[in-house]
């Protein structure tokens, strides 16, 4: 089977490039021979006789020309940079290719008919859009944009001292009308050799940095994917360690449970002889009725142990018992003040893990406290009905005015070891195990410098659910 096209668009750098490729077609408006006074030095050059004046016109022209080139290039560039294509190496190269050969033509053709200025696409211009289609394969996308950029520059700036070197002169280099009027004062005055010398000096000097600037970011690249592979190892190392301490605590867990219910089981029985022995010699009502007490809150303890044990051993329970617990939990906390609680829907049931959606919903309230001011604070955890394509479900909502979160932060937070606060990290993927396992779902809503508020959606408790 061939490998489909993966394709992910890098959007920042998408929208630096199209910005580039823009402000390009307006530079012309304002950036002429007649701004660096190229003409006039021209003349002055010619009048006076001096050739090293017709040196610095020609650094000039290139210094024109590279901010001409700067925009549509790198613009170029970070278009094609902007769009990440894994698993299908022939796909790659070919989309990468064509977005920088379509782009930069029609910007030239664009502004030689606004401005009636012709850039002459020669062997400069060919070689940089090999140059560009070539780096854009590495998908450097790691390293910041302004280091590629200087990169692009210094090519760009390379090779537009190609067209002022005379000796290329009957090749396809520097055939605008500028350039080539420079090459003909420069053999006017017979100092071709001095500006070919000048033209490659700076050739080579240019074209060095651009290949230094691309081996730093390839190498800087490479250190981040690494550093990125060495956090995700540590992470995979984490949760590994995780689940072995989490299946030996299930383990002991287990144990103890069977240590806790024996004992229990025996007082069950006996308690159940005693309440017959009671009615069999006909006891008083309160006798029998402490008996009755004592049997209901063995099964109740029993259940519980058995909730702390398993994920999947769920209860019917009303929503005010739910929240009742959770008060329970945080009453003694220094948060406890902070919490307010809008239960519109207090006789609903739902079918949970009892233990496991009271220590969510405490994880929740506690992740609510570390974003908010600890006097300004506010913590709002408000139930009610919710309808989804017609089907009853329970809202749980645990909202504060807290710090918010940004895009990338939602993103990650679901991640077990993902923390903000030197935690472990494992609290909202544990909400999302216990939400998910009771059939429910659970989302984020994030504002910066606003407040986040946490939304669980659960299906109501119904009497048939209970076997």
């Amino acid at each position: 089977m061939p490998k489909q096209l993966s394709m992910k668009i890098h959007k920042p750098t998408l929208f630096i490039g199209i910005s580039l490729m823009f402000f390009s077609l307006f530079m012309p408006s304002f950036l002429t021979i007649d701004t660096f006074h190229i003409t006039e030095d021209l003349v002055i050059s010619i009048r006076t006789s001096q050739p090293v004046l017709l040196i610095n016109v020609a650094l000039q022209l290139v210094t024109l020309n590279v901010l001409r080139s700067l925009g549509h290039y790198c613009g170029a560039f970070l278009i094609a940079e902007s769009i990440v294509i894994t698993d299908n190496n022939r796909w790659k190269m070919l989309i990468k290719a064509l977005i920088v050969c379509v782009i930069i033509p029609p910007v030239y053709f664009m502004v030689e008919q606004f401005y009636h200025i012709h850039y002459d696409f020669g062997v400069p211009a060919l070689a940089l859009l090999c140059l560009l289609t070539l780096i854009s394969q590495a998908n450097y996308n790691l390293v910041s944009i302004i280091k590629k950029v200087l990169m692009v520059t210094s090519f760009i700036a390379a090779m537009q001292f190609l067209d002022v070197m005379p000796t290329l002169n009957n090749l396809p280099f520097g055939r605008g009308e500028t350039s080539r009027e420079v090459k003909m004062i420069a053999a006017f005055f017979e100092i071709e050799d001095t500006l070919n010398f000048f033209a490659l000096v700076f050739f080579l000097l240019f074209f060095f940095v651009g290949v230094l600037l691309f081996f730093l970011i390839r190498d800087e690249n490479k250190l981040r994917l690494i550093s990125e592979l060495k956090e995700q190892n540590e992470r995979m190392i984490m949760e590994s360690r995780m689940r072995a301490l989490e299946n030996r605590t299930t383990m002991e867990l287990r144990h103890l449970v069977h240590d806790l219910k024996s004992p229990l089981a025996s007082a069950q029985v006996l308690v159940g002889v005693l309440k017959v022995s009671a009615q069999a010699v006909q006891a008083n009502n309160k006798t029998l009725e402490y008996f009755e007490h004592i049997e209901n809150s063995i099964d109740r303890m029993s259940n519980m142990i058995s909730e702390i044990l398993y994920e999947n051993h769920f209860s019917l329970l009303p929503t005010k018992e739910i929240i009742s617990s959770v008060l329970s939990q945080i009453s003694i906390s220094q948060y406890s003040s902070l919490v307010q609680v809008l239960n519109n829907i207090p006789e609903q049931l739902l079918h949970v893990n009892k233990i496991r959606i009271v220590r969510a919903l405490v994880n929740l309230i506690e992740n609510s406290f570390y974003a908010v001011d600890p006097e300004k604070g506010k913590i709002v955890v408000a139930l009610d009905e919710h309808q989804i394509d017609q089907q009853q479900f329970v809202k749980i909502s645990v909202s504060d005015n807290g710090k918010g979160m940004t895009e990338e932060e939602i993103d990650s937070a679901w991640i077990s070891g993902y923390s903000t606060r030197d935690s472990h990290g494992l609290g909202l993927a544990f909400v999302k195990q216990v939400i998910t396992n009771s059939g429910g779902t659970v989302s984020i809503q994030s504002t910066v410098n606003t407040g986040t508020t946490v939304v669980l959606i659960l299906p109501k408790g119904e009497l048939s659910n209970v076997s």
